[in-house]
């Protein structure tokens, strides 16, 4: 009877042993390649606090005689996860972004920069030159600076207006044939820009939209 106890013992035992081999997945003359692990995503409370660490990491306070403090004070407690040189840099990618976008005639750029408004117009100035047979070639030398103009928060929606110096090359092409309508190719111009940017701070969606564009005379 023991002898029949221990060989039942030693089948159970076999199929333990089979069983973990087959869920681990264990192979020892020839291992596979290790299971990677993924981690998983971060939670949208999580990626707020890290939005909020690294504007705190970021930020450097501002005299309080500067007329800026006081509403970017406001604009920070409305939006904690602000940072106001991580939008300046936001701020010079969209000033390139919206200017290639708009010698391109690139509409679907356009429309993620602009508010509904803003795009509208610009849309309209594309149509314009098609319909004129030209195009505006704008090739961006270099942003020369970027600073803060104005800053409001108006019930939920913060706006910064940002002054852009920058040195363009601007030529005025026909669209058949390419030759040049206007502008000279190697002149650089200095150019000054105004530009207003709004965020619904209730928002979850971190990004600015571009509404008002004002070219300073020279």
């Amino acid at each position: 009877m023991a002898f029949i106890d221990i060989i039942f013992l030693a089948i159970i035992a076999g199929v333990v042993l089979f069983r973990l081999r087959s869920l681990l997945g264990r192979n020892i003359g020839n291992p596979g390649p290790a299971a990677t692990i993924r981690p998983l995503p971060p939670k949208p409370e999580e990626m707020v606090v890290e939005r909020v660490r690294r504007a705190l990491e970021d930020e450097a306070p501002l005299d309080e005689k500067n007329p800026l403090a006081k509403p970017l004070a406001e604009l920070r407690r409305a939006d904690p996860t602000f940072s106001l040189k991580r939008f300046l840099k936001g701020a010079e990618a969209a000033f390139e972004m919206v200017l290639r976008a708009l010698s391109e005639g690139d509409t679907q750029t356009l429309k993620t920069l602009l508010s509904d408004a803003l795009y509208k117009e610009f849309e309209a100035e594309i149509s314009r030159r098609k319909q004129a047979g030209t195009r505006e070639d704008v090739t961006l030398v270099a942003i020369t600076s970027c600073t803060v103009e104005r800053a409001a928060l108006s019930g939920p929606f913060a706006r910064v207006t940002v002054r852009f110096e920058s040195e363009q090359i601007v030529v005025e092409r026909a669209i058949e044939g390419d030759a040049i309508t206007a502008g000279d190719p190697s002149q650089v111009e200095r150019v000054e820009d105004i530009w207003t940017f709004e965020r619904d701070t209730r928002s979850t969606d971190p990004n600015w939209k571009l509404i008002e564009t004002q070219s300073v005379a020279q």
